[in-house]
This record gives structure tokens, C-alpha cells and sequence, in this order.
């Protein structure tokens, strides 16, 4: 309890879910009476696993003789309820990252299709091989960012106000203020509606003075 920032049984119990009377009788040593649920919230609450909770106890505490082996069987039920959930959870996630990667393929089809063609004809150097007939294979990954809520922040050669929140200045001549002109040369990107990174700008030299902050 020491090492879990709690200073008192009434504390335990509050932050567990327990109640005084299970937390008394845990103390007893009378750990058949505490269910799983309880259990995994007892080791949470303490920074414990469910394993290092159920074969540790705060007491020297012996049952009698006609409670060990119901004792030892309860424990032994919680144990592989605890197995038993933790393979569901990691299956349960093996299955979410299988379907989501499904997904995103068959977004992907005409590209993953089509892509390996244009690959073999760049190395084979044919030169009717024009840029107009790569980009429409490339689509399925636009599509894929819009689907994704993938949003760019600004387009190469846009010019606008520099914001610092959204622009990162790719010159090493010091920040500039906000508000001056400058020309996008690499786009930036949002996540639904979350920065995922900023879009490299470099000033429009008659836009205004730029001042190196200090």
C-alpha cells in the first residue's frame, strides 16, 4: 500500500471498488470470497499483477484444514479465468488488427495491382511511360486519406499567413512573424482535426520584413 500511494484501508477500498468488509476479510486471509473482477482491480490498484496479488497475501495467515484445499482451488479458478482473458483479449486483437489491415488492402487494390507494372517499365526504361498515366495509380491512397479523415494543410506553391501552429520555416535565418507571406513547399497534414505535422514554408521575400526572433 506503501509503494501504491495509499494510506488507509478506507483509501484501498474506495479506489478498488471493494468494500470494508471484503478488504477486512482479505486481510484475514479469506481471499476465497473475493471474485475476479475484484481481484483485477485489487492488483490494479496496488501496481500489482493478477499473478504477483494471488500468490502474495499481507499475512502469515494459515486456513484450516478443511478450508485449504477450497482455498487453493478458488485460486487456482481465478488464475485461469485471468489466462483465459488475457488469450481472448490478445485473439480479440490479433482478429481488430487483421480486419483493419484487410481493409486497407482492399482500398488499395488498383494500386496493388497496377503498381508492380509501373515498377518493372521505369526499370525497363520505356519512354512513352508519361507521369499522366502513373498518377491515376495512385488515387486509392488519396482515397485512403480521405476514409483515414486525412486532411492536408495547404497545397505546394499555396501562398498564405505564416502561423507557427501549422508551419514549420525550412530557412535557418530564425523564426518570423506571424502573419507574413509565405509559399508552401512541402504540405502539411491533419489527423481528424489533430496536427500530425506541419507544413515546411520559406517566406515570399517582397512580402514583408522578416524578423529573427530572439
Amino acid at each position: 500500500m506503501q509503494v501504491a500511494n495509499l494510506t488507509s484501508f478506507r483509501q484501498l477500498a474506495q479506489r478498488s471498488g471493494l468494500s470494508r468488509y471484503q478488504i477486512n476479510k482479505i486481510r484475514r486471509g479469506e481471499w476465497e470470497s473475493l471474485s475476479f473482477a475484484g481481484a483485477v482491480n485489487l492488483a490494479t490498484v496496488l501496481n500489482l499483477s493478477l499473478a504477483e496479488l494471488l500468490s502474495w497475501t499481507p499475512f502469515e495467515v494459515v486456513p484450516p484444514p478443511s478450508e485449504t484445499n477450497a482455498l487453493g482451488d478458488d485460486r487456482q479458478k481465478i488464475a485461469l479465468d485471468y489466462q483465459h482473458l488475457e488469450n481472448q483479449l490478445q485473439q480479440q486483437a490479433a482478429n481488430l488488427r487483421s480486419q483493419f489491415q484487410r481493409e486497407v488492402l482492399q482500398q488499395l487494390e488498383s494500386w496493388l495491382l497496377n503498381w508492380p507494372k509501373v515498377v518493372h517499365a521505369v526499370q525497363s526504361n520505356k519512354p512513352d511511360l508519361l507521369a499522366a498515366k502513373i498518377l491515376p495509380l495512385l488515387r486509392p491512397l488519396d482515397l485512403l486519406l480521405q476514409a483515414w479523415e486525412v486532411d492536408p494543410i495547404g497545397a505546394i506553391g499555396d501562398r498564405l499567413p505564416y502561423t507557427p501552429q501549422e508551419h514549420r520555416l525550412l530557412s535557418s535565418g530564425g523564426e518570423i512573424t506571424p502573419g507574413i507571406l509565405v509559399e508552401i513547399q512541402r504540405p502539411g497534414y491533419r489527423h481528424q482535426g489533430h496536427l500530425l505535422f506541419r507544413a515546411e514554408v520559406s517566406p515570399v521575400q517582397d512580402s514583408g520584413e522578416i524578423g529573427a526572433t530572439p
